[in-house]
């Protein structure tokens, strides 16, 4: 659970449809609020190669010109790594650790992913975007990833619906 006060008393929320290059598709702009309680839950569930973790997040937002509205989002994404290496998670931190290649020719996984995010309330529609993801990574040793991944996102916002499909490539250095 996190709190979130208000700048000047005002608000806002915003998401990206997975992506840092695109615009915002949903967003409730600045709007006169006090806080907000987000609260999350996330799980993993790790059996030798195959992953599957989820979260879910609600915000409850005190904003009572807009209705006092609850902002939800929610994602599922598998995982398999089939060179058979599992995703570590630190118990300490809660988080789920990359994958640190054992064999000679590193690591391969494939992964999907469906998500949505929701910021609809009483007195507000912000908007509404949803969408699947597919994805390969190369994990070539336990510092460099390489990745490839394809998307398809619908929008529902301001009484308007589209579709983006996106493309990402990925060369990442973790340090």
């Amino acid at each position: 659970m996190r709190y979130h006060g208000g700048d000047n008393d005002m608000l806002r929320f915003r998401g990206k449809p997975a992506t840092n290059v695109s615009e915002y598709c949903v967003d409730t702009f600045n709007f006169s609020g006090d806080h907000a309680w987000n609260t999350g839950l996330e799980l993993l569930w790790n059996v030798d190669g195959l992953s599957v973790l989820g979260e879910y997040v609600t915000s409850s937002v005190s904003a009572p010109d807009v209705g006092n509205p609850d902002f939800h989002g929610w994602y599922v994404i598998g995982g398999w790594v089939v060179t058979g290496e599992h995703r570590p998670c630190d118990r300490k931190a809660a988080y789920a650790r990359r994958i640190l290649p054992q064999g000679r020719w590193s690591a391969r996984e494939l992964n999907a992913r469906y998500g949505r995010v929701e910021f609809k309330g009483k007195g507000m529609a912000a908007g509404a975007m949803d969408g699947w993801w597919a994805g390969v990574n190369w994990w070539a040793t336990k510092r460099w990833k390489a990745g490839l991944a394809y998307g398809d996102i619908d929008l529902d916002r301001f009484d308007l619906t589209g579709n983006t499909r996106t493309f990402l490539a990925r060369i990442q250095w973790i340090y």
